[in-house]
């Protein structure tokens, strides 16, 4: 899976749902971006970013997930171990938000849309993928 950065504060749900369309909607990452920005916020600012808006928005695409996020209590940080691939969140921010990264489970490895290795907060909770 190809990462694609965030371009502002609270848009890593966004960069995380541009992700993946563009592995399982066959979308290039230039427009896959604005795809995703479009279905989750339409003409409204940019804001944070729900676990029910990500399920929306991948559900637009024609990509399933699992019915609701589920804890994650194992594993490390990186190496979450999931047979599947997820939208992982992370512990709260200082402000309460959550962080959203993807878990590539062909590579098993984590993509944070900020940073080019994944940060340091705790992995909480994971939405699955297909």
């Amino acid at each position: 899976m190809e990462r694609i950065e965030q371009l502002g504060d609270e848009d890593c749900g966004i960069a995380c749902v541009a992700m993946l369309i563009q592995r399982y909607a066959a979308c290039p990452a230039a427009s896959s971006y604005d795809a995703a920005r479009a279905v989750l916020f339409g003409a409204r600012e940019v804001g944070l970013t729900k676990t029910k808006d990500i399920k929306r928005a991948l559900a637009a695409f024609g990509i399933q997930t699992g019915r609701s996020r589920q804890p994650f209590t194992a594993g490390s940080r990186n190496d979450l171990g999931l047979e599947f691939d997820a939208i992982v969140g992370t512990k709260p921010r200082k402000d309460e938000s959550w962080h959203w990264m993807v878990w590539d489970a062909q590579r098993q490895v984590l993509i944070d849309p900020l940073n080019h290795r994944p940060n340091r907060r705790q992995v909480t909770h994971y939405l699955r993928i297909g």
